[in-house]
């Protein structure tokens, strides 16, 4: 073998260990772009799910803003409705005092009747 073909068995090895090492570097590039993608996934997962319970919670912050003021609401309505029945009681009293009224004064006539 002379040192020519020596240098180009060389230079055919070196061409052939290039492809090889640019087939190594985009299977690497492969690989860490389906690692990154499996990463965005599982995040964009969570991110999902957070998004949900957050949105829950969302939800039962206003079912409860909303129970309170419908409770705040009937409470203000009972508080009315109890006044007004005080008041329908004490003209109930009125009335039943002058229905006493009027029956002691009905008696005192039939008594006063010969």
């Amino acid at each position: 073998i002379t040192p020519n073909h020596n240098h180009i068995k060389m230079g055919a090895m070196s061409s052939m260990d290039c492809c090889i090492n640019d087939e190594d570097r985009i299977r690497d590039y492969e690989d860490r772009v389906r690692k990154e993608q499996q990463e965005a996934k599982l995040l964009q997962d969570q991110y999902d799910k957070a998004k949900q319970q957050t949105e829950r919670q969302n939800d039962k912050k206003n079912k409860i803003q909303t129970l309170k003021e419908e409770k705040q609401q009937i409470f203000k309505q009972m508080l009315k409705e109890k006044k007004r029945a005080g008041e329908l009681q004490q003209t109930a009293n009125k009335y039943k005092k002058q229905i006493d009224k009027l029956q002691k004064e009905m008696n005192r006539l039939q008594d006063d009747e010969p």
